[in-house]
C-alpha cells in the first residue's frame, strides 16, 4: 500500500500565491516524527528519500510528554530521564533508517536537523511542520492502547497541518518479480 497523503484545504490553502507556495516547497524541509516505533522508522527512511529526490533537508522530530504515566515507549521515572530517552529513541531511529538509506546506495544523504520536544505529538508536529514542503508520520505508534487513549496523530496531522501530510503504512507491501522472471507450474 503506498503512503497516503493528504493537502491543506480552505483558506490555509488560498492564502499564499501559487509562485511563493512553489518558491518556498522548493526550499523547505521535509518535517518527519519519529517516536521509536516500527511506523517512525519507516517515515524517516520514506523522508530521507523524498527530501533526497527534492533536493532539501529533513528534520527529524521526536515529540515526548511526561505525565507521570509508565505507558510511554521512553518510560522514566521523571522529566529528565523522559527527556534523554526521547533523544536515545531518536538517536536509534536515526542510526537505523541511514543504515538502511545506506544499504540502498541512493546516494548522498540529504541535511538532517533533529530535535526532541516536550508536549502534544500531534500539535508538535503540525507547529514544527509550518514552514515544511510535507509532513511524514508512520501510520501507527505504539499500539493500540495508545491509538485509543490519546487519539491518531497521523489523522490529527493529516487534519490540521499546513502543508502536505504523508502517512507511510507500517507493513511492507510484498514486491514480485517481473512476470517474466516467475516461474509457472503445470
Amino acid at each position: 500500500m503506498p503512503p497516503s497523503t493528504s493537502t491543506p484545504s480552505g483558506a490555509d490553502a488560498k492564502s499564499q500565491p501559487a509562485a511563493a507556495t512553489a518558491a518556498t516547497a522548493a526550499t523547505a524541509p521535509v518535517v518527519v516524527g519519529v517516536d521509536g516505533s516500527e511506523g517512525g522508522r519507516r517515515a524517516l527512511v520514506w523522508a530521507l528519500r523524498e527530501a533526497r529526490a527534492r533536493n532539501t533537508s529533513v528534520r527529524v522530530l521526536t515529540v515526548w510528554n511526561w505525565n507521570g504515566l509508565v505507558m510511554s515507549p521512553y518510560s522514566a521515572h521523571s522529566r529528565a530521564d523522559i527527556a534523554e530517552r526521547a533523544q536515545e529513541v531518536q538517536s536509534r531511529s536515526m542510526a537505523a533508517a541511514l543504515a538502511e538509506d545506506a544499504e540502498a546506495g541512493l546516494g548522498p544523504v540529504p541535511e538532517i536537523s533533529s530535535d526532541t520536544i516536550e508536549g502534544d505529538a500531534a500539535t508538535a508536529l503540525v507547529e514544527h511542520a509550518s514552514d515544511a514542503c510535507m509532513l511524514v508520520v508512520g501510520a501507527y505508534g505504539h499500539g493500540r492502547l495508545h491509538r485509543t487513549l490519546l487519539g491518531s496523530v497521523a489523522e490529527v496531522c493529516s487534519r490540521h497541518a499546513g502543508c502536505p501530510v504523508v502517512v507511510v503504512p507500517v507493513h511492507e507491501q510484498m514486491v514480485l518479480p517481473p512476470q517474466s522472471a516467475r516461474t509457472t507450474h503445470a
